[in-house]
């Protein structure tokens, strides 16, 4: 009857109220939270730093390289451990709280040092060429070896391979400085590697850090601990 009638009614205005709140209240709502949403990840996006430019690399530089060991090898011939220049390289790269240790020669034909084990941090191995030298087979066995003791010690280990042209251009700043940096870079490539000229006349240092970062092997492994 009468009662029956009020209770469908009551239904349809139920249903109807429902209908109103979902479309006019949080269909909207939703619509303008993602709306927000997606403006902000959008400006986040916009406002991403770009961490390997060499300006922010050095203004986070205080920051940056605890629990580090850069160790350096020269290859036949003796990095100078005042040398300035390649601890402003390095440490650009790495950062301040690095532990950057220079001076390590290896001798011709000889194999590399032992490297400090520690769970607790990091190693970065940087080698040394001497563009002054022919680049020889000898060269590519020690880089091999390298590669295959960097692989044994895990995920936070790297290899940096460093061509050194301040010698050779004394001598050639032109074609022959070129060809013979060309035949070292093909040396390394064939290693798997890629080489951070250094000291190249034609170069800069941001050029030289821009460099580094790109030619770490396997990759800037900092952070996967």
């Amino acid at each position: 009857g009468l009662r029956g009638q009020a209770r469908a009614n009551a239904a349809i205005w139920i249903h109807f109220w429902a209908m109103t709140t979902v479309c006019f209240i949080i269909v909207p709502r939703a619509v303008l939270a993602t709306a927000a949403w997606m403006r902000k990840t959008r400006l986040a996006n916009d406002m991403c730093l770009p961490s390997n430019d060499p300006y922010f690399r050095r203004l986070l530089n205080p920051y940056r390289g605890k629990g580090l060991l850069v160790e350096v090898l020269g290859y036949s011939y003796r990095v100078k451990e005042g040398d300035d220049r390649l601890l402003t390289l390095l440490s650009d790269a790495f950062g301040l709280q690095a532990d950057i240790h220079l001076g390590t020669l290896v001798q011709y034909g000889e194999r590399h040092p032992p490297f400090p084990v520690d769970p607790d941090r990091g190693l970065c191995v940087v080698v040394l060429f001497n563009v002054a030298q022919a680049p020889e087979e000898t060269h590519s066995e020690f880089l091999e070896e390298l590669k295959a003791t960097v692989q044994r010690r895990g995920r936070t280990t790297m290899l940096l391979v460093v061509l050194d042209c301040e010698a050779y251009s004394r001598i050639d700043q032109g074609k022959r400085l070129k060809e013979r940096c060309q035949a070292w870079v093909t040396l390394v490539n064939e290693c798997g590697l890629q080489a951070v000229p250094y000291r190249d006349p034609s170069g800069s240092p941001e050029r030289e850090l821009q460099t580094l970062l790109e030619c770490l092997w396997p990759g800037d492994v900092r952070g996967a601990r």
